[in-house]
């Protein structure tokens, strides 16, 4: 296993900074929260508006909105990448789209005279769960 380079690792931790607390209305979590980031990132205050900034686009919406204020107010060098972050947030997720698979691949499928096929095959499931759980 490799180890991350010193300063992903410093965005990571940035990062995770900016999520601890996030839904808290309390404005004293939120300054710890800054203080944090601030001891955090030391001299590195580029990297610190870039992993802020991202950050706030990503996560802010109306449960975060005090965090996002707070962080915005306490780094104002984040403003320029919030819409990254925004394009991050809109860009959806890594899958394969549905219309590029095979047909019937990831389906279930039973065979016909499958003894668990209709009701009568679920009814014989619970009772046979029933005994079980009576220990019977």
């Amino acid at each position: 296993m490799t180890a991350l380079h010193p300063l992903t690792f410093l965005g990571v931790q940035i990062s995770s900074l900016c999520s601890r607390g996030k839904y808290s209305t309390d404005p004293a979590v939120h300054a710890q929260a800054v203080d944090e980031i601030r001891k955090v990132a030391g001299v590195h205050t580029d990297l610190r508006d870039h992993e802020v900034g991202v950050w706030v686009g990503y996560y802010g919406d109306e449960y975060t909105r005090t965090r996002a204020a707070a962080l915005v107010d306490a780094f104002p060098g984040c403003v320029p990448h919030i819409a990254l972050g925004v394009q991050r947030r809109g860009a959806g997720g890594n899958r394969t789209p549905e219309t590029s698979m095979p047909a019937g691949i990831g389906k279930i499928r039973r065979a016909p005279d499958h003894p668990l096929r209709g009701s009568r095959g679920l009814r014989m499931l619970r009772v046979s769960a029933e005994v079980i759980h009576r220990g019977g």
